[in-house]
């Protein structure tokens, strides 16, 4: 089925703003990924998550985010939790918490989920399933570290612990692939 072509302007300039929209929205995602592969530090990576997602919001002019992990907090410069804020949880393998939070400084026309489109949501959990496999990656690596090492160490059976929780990293890894 060929789509209806688009003749009246308005609908045209509708058109145009919804696919800049979601490009942003794309572009976000393909930044988020590149930098979590650039091997830098926990830190230095949420520091550079926080700073580009602005941009990736309907008014990024008006938007602040702040990402927290663990006793790690960052983000953008003003931030202050307003009327107009957008979060996503996430856990890593080993139960520790964190999330994301977008704001808006000022008030918006009601969209999908407050001033929030439905699209945004949609790319604040991609952004935080992004961020927990990042994470869960970095942890599975130091617990097969830890493994090798006290498997060197210890006798048969003391090492459980690492080794469920490697089982645990393995196991939401297939799931999320899924």
């Amino acid at each position: 089925m060929t789509p209806k072509p688009v003749t009246n302007p308005e609908d045209f300039y509708k058109l145009l703003a919804q696919s800049k929209e979601r490009l942003k929205e794309l572009a976000a995602i393909n930044n988020a990924i590149a930098i979590t592969q650039e091997g830098k530090s926990i830190q230095d990576t949420l520091h550079q998550l926080c700073l580009i997602l602005p941009d990736a919001w309907q008014y990024p002019e008006y938007t602040i985010v702040r990402i927290k992990f663990g006793k790690n907090e960052f983000q953008t410069s003003g931030f202050m939790e307003t009327a107009w804020c957008q979060r996503q949880d996430f856990e890593t393998i080993d139960g520790e918490t964190g999330f994301i939070e977008v704001c808006y400084t000022r008030e918006f026309p009601e969209e999908f989920e407050g001033p929030f489109l439905k699209e945004e949501r949609d790319l604040i959990v991609n952004i935080s399933n992004i961020l927990r496999g990042y994470l869960n990656s970095i942890k599975g690596k130091d617990i097969i570290r830890e493994v090798k090492v006290t498997q060197k160490r210890k006798p048969e059976g003391e090492t459980t612990s690492s080794k469920q929780l490697l089982q645990r990293f393995i196991n939401q890894h297939n799931v999320d692939r899924d």
